[in-house]
């Protein structure tokens, strides 16, 4: 079994910050329709637009740094997003494309779904190194595609961590 993340030396406790930036996408693609629904995609438009910059403040304020999981069809339609994120010096990681579920795709789809996305966040500078499966659902071919593609972190389960796949950045709250 690989080890456990490393505790940060000298810490009595540490944190790990992580925010999913699904956007509409929790709207569309599990219905298509959805976009008729002004009261939903308003909400959903909330996070981007609003949510985001507000966390990045209270971050910039507390000087700690996180990891925000985006899929890449948020990123195509906010691009100017992502570069705030990392501007800000935060991690951007993959969270799929459209944000389906893996395993209800073929391995085929999956593939061409974890692609566009890694393409499109490759594309706005981000080095894409962690992920985080849409609506937590990983299929067994989502732990082949990180291994080839060399991703160093995903939470999911015990068995992501036991092919040495580790959780993100980890900050020290108190010495």
């Amino acid at each position: 079994m690989a080890p456990s993340p490393a505790f940060p030396e000298g810490c009595s406790a540490a944190l790990s910050l992580t925010f999913d930036v699904d956007a509409e996408t929790g709207v569309l693609m599990p219905k298509p329709t959805g976009w008729r629904d002004a009261m939903a995609m308003t909400h959903q438009a909330f996070g981007p637009k609003v949510g985001v910059p507000r966390l990045m403040r209270i971050l910039a304020e507390e000087n700690v740094r996180g990891t925000f999981f985006v899929p890449g069809w948020t990123a195509r339609r906010y691009p100017h997003l992502i570069a705030s994120i990392l501007e800000e010096g935060h991690e951007v990681g993959a969270h799929s494309d459209l944000h389906y579920p893996a395993p209800e795709m073929s391995e085929a789809d999956e593939r061409k779904d974890f692609e566009r996305a890694l393409e499109t966040l490759r594309a706005q500078g981000v080095e894409v190194r962690g992920h985080r499966a849409a609506w937590w659902q990983a299929s067994w071919f989502t732990l082949d595609l990180l291994a080839e593609y060399g991703f160093r972190s995903e939470e999911h389960t015990s068995e992501f961590q036991s092919r040495g796949l580790i959780s993100y950045a980890v900050f020290c709250l108190k010495k």
